[in-house]
């Protein structure tokens, strides 16, 4: 039995040619609701969102006890939604209540509700509700019969409910054109040609395009980033105040200033919206391609320096940096965001600046030095096979003895 037969197989015995009365239509047109409603429940479609009929009114067009019944164009609207097949003797039943009387003229005959036509080679989809459509017609209407969607999500490779979320028109959720074809393979249908382009539907509409000229600085290539990364996250008419959050998160010299709660007294704000604007704003990193020409050129001036305090490093990369950024920033930014470390180490001292020293460093050269100043500390000296054994202890990882030696 297909999938015509089997849906209309409750259907009481109707010949569209026979002589309607009004009880004869009434039970026709709710047995064919009840079924309608059964296939949206089982689809998790909400039928009075995606028809625009109330709730109440949807009842009461199933209930025996009630005179009310749809009329023709939400007969056509239910069927649409659902996927469920109408017959003729359905819209004829729905006409003959629309007019009043079988001598009346019935109102202009609407589209049907889109269904898979099998005996075409291809099908063309022209929008993503034909996708969404075409989605759910191939797994209900199998010649072999219905497949549910956590089978279907498991021959495509995906969880039910993204199935789920591809047959809701209110999702903007939508298979890939690899996920399309395992879906035709699985379903033994076409695979249908898509006549229009699959964006990704932003909740704030249409995003304008960030071009800005060449950035002569690292804080305003940092900027740009903050910009592209809040046009992706953000509404657009707040992507300059975000962004310049974005740069103020890596102003500071550590802890020591650009906290979450200074940039917040800054913009009007607390600290846990900060927070959210950030979070949001990396969540973004992995799809963008942050510029990176300032940081490559800082990073060749940072090779030059000879060991000196912070702030003379800060003052002889100005240039480079600009005039909001601190050379604790840009090395922050490049880790976090670059996923790039600048050729710099900063020694820590209990009484004075810091201190910066170029050079490529390893991994366990933190560890390495933490424990020679504490072997110091202690013993007045740091033998050198002591804190190579406890640097391996802490590192928990091999570090060849002349490598040791050679950097320490």
């Amino acid at each position: 039995m297909d999938q015509q037969e089997r849906t209309t197989a409750h259907l009481p015995d109707t010949d569209a040619a026979a002589t309607w009365t009004i009880d004869r239509a009434r039970q026709l047109l709710k047995a064919w609701v009840c079924q309608a409603h059964e296939v949206a429940d089982n689809l998790c479609i909400d039928l009075a969102r995606a028809t625009n009929i109330g709730a109440t009114e949807l009842e009461t067009f199933a209930d025996l006890r009630r005179a009310a019944s749809p009329t023709y164009p939400q007969v056509v609207a239910m069927a649409a939604a659902s996927g469920l097949p109408v017959s003729e003797s359905v819209l004829a039943a729905s006409r003959y209540l629309d007019a009043g009387s079988p001598s009346a003229v019935p109102p202009a005959p609407l589209q049907p509700p889109p269904q898979l036509d099998r005996r075409s080679e291809e099908c063309t989809l022209h929008s993503g509700a034909d996708l969404k459509s075409w989605v759910r017609s191939a797994r209900t209407m199998r010649r072999s019969g219905r497949l549910s969607q956590a089978r279907l999500g498991e021959l495509v490779g995906v969880s039910p409910a993204t199935v789920s979320f591809w047959e809701n028109p209110d999702k903007t959720a939508a298979p890939s054109i690899d996920q399309i074809q395992r879906i035709a393979s699985a379903c033994g249908v076409a695979v249908p040609v898509l006549a229009f382009e699959k964006k990704r539907r932003s909740p704030f509409g249409t995003r304008r395009r960030i071009d800005v000229p060449k950035a002569s600085t690292l804080a305003e290539e940092i900027r740009w980033t903050g910009r592209v990364l809040s046009n992706h996250a953000h509404d657009p008419q707040r992507v300059e105040r975000n962004a310049a959050i974005f740069l103020k998160r890596f102003s500071g010299q550590g802890e020591s200033t650009g906290t979450l709660q200074q940039i917040g007294d800054a913009h009007g704000m607390i600290r846990e919206r900060v927070r959210q604007i950030i979070d949001k704003q990396m969540l973004h990193l992995e799809s963008i391609e942050p510029r990176h020409e300032c940081f490559d050129a800082l990073s060749d001036a940072c090779r030059q320096l000879q060991p000196m305090p912070m702030s003379e490093a800060e003052t002889a990369l100005r240039p480079l940096l600009g005039d909001e950024l601190s050379l604790q920033g840009a090395i922050d930014y490049g880790v976090q965001i670059l996923g790039r470390r600048l050729p710099l180490h900063t020694v820590k001292r209990k009484l004075a600046e810091p201190i910066v020293v170029a050079g490529d460093f390893p991994d366990w050269f933190d560890n390495a030095l933490s424990t020679c100043k504490t072997l110091i500390r202690h013993s007045g000296a740091a033998q050198f096979t002591l804190a190579w054994a406890m640097t391996l202890r802490e590192q928990k990882t091999w570090i060849f003895p002349d490598e040791f030696r050679k950097v320490i």
